[in-house]
């Protein structure tokens, strides 16, 4: 579809076993989520995502080229197939698998805004060789990224997990958030039980920031901020908050 547009107070129903984690709405523009409206599934949208007052989302929201928009919205890790971990993509040739995860939530670019916005619980995995783990529930490489009031609980970005395919070094970066972006921006917002996490006993893989991995893409147009904010318990195999 050209583009997206959820009425408010709709809801998403799924069936006959259907889950959010193998749903998928490609928009060739922008998306819309209306007020309190309960939506399932992963957008791929190729330019913004509007996510409307008290709206929930059990998936991901991925904006291409524009800016992921939240206020007061529950953002939930959809449930996929069991049977284990899949790889999003191959590469190479045999078993060798590259799988890079950026984002359990939100992948944004451009100017990415969230305000009173709950993240609980998603994970973001690096699979096989080379694999990197990027924000387990947000990855922003963003001109900047801009939080207000907004919890992060309990969600993880895991490394580890090429151990039994191919002894090349994985890496999870940034529990809660991985950004690249030129300006950081992080005001009175909660990071609670947030990892970053070696799987297998992998001792090769390395882990950077139980809450925030920071690594601009400018270096020299670093602007960082983070105030009144509250970091508990958030926990890094080599690394901290």
């Amino acid at each position: 579809a050209s583009t997206f547009t959820m009425l408010s107070g709709r809801q998403i129903i799924l069936v006959n076993g259907a889950k959010a984690g193998n749903i998928y709405w490609q928009v060739g523009s922008s998306a819309t989520i209306g007020t309190s409206a309960a939506f399932s599934g992963t957008i791929l949208a190729l330019a913004s995502i509007t996510v409307a007052t008290n709206a929930s989302v059990n998936g991901r929201l991925l904006a291409r080229n524009g800016a992921v928009t939240l206020d007061s919205n529950a953002v939930v890790a959809p449930l996929a197939n069991e049977g284990g971990i899949v790889a999003g993509s191959t590469e190479g040739s045999g078993d060798r698998l590259d799988g890079h995860a950026e984002g359990g939530a939100i992948e944004c670019f451009g100017s990415c805004t969230f305000n009173r916005t709950l993240f609980s619980d998603n994970d973001a995995f690096g699979i096989g060789a080379d694999g990197v783990a990027l924000g387990g529930a947000i990855n922003a490489d963003a001109a900047s990224l801009t939080v207000r009031n907004t919890t992060f609980v309990g969600n993880a970005a895991h490394a580890g997990l090429s151990a039994p395919l191919d002894p090349t070094p994985t890496a999870a970066r940034g529990g809660a958030i991985a950004s690249a972006a030129g300006l950081f921006d992080v005001a009175f917002t909660t990071f609670a039980n947030n990892a970053s996490q070696r799987e297998l006993l992998d001792l090769l893989a390395t882990t950077s920031g139980g809450a925030l991995y920071l690594t601009p893409a400018t270096p020299q147009l670093i602007d960082y901020r983070l105030f009144a904010s509250l970091l508990s318990g958030n926990s890094a195999d080599l690394g901290g908050d």
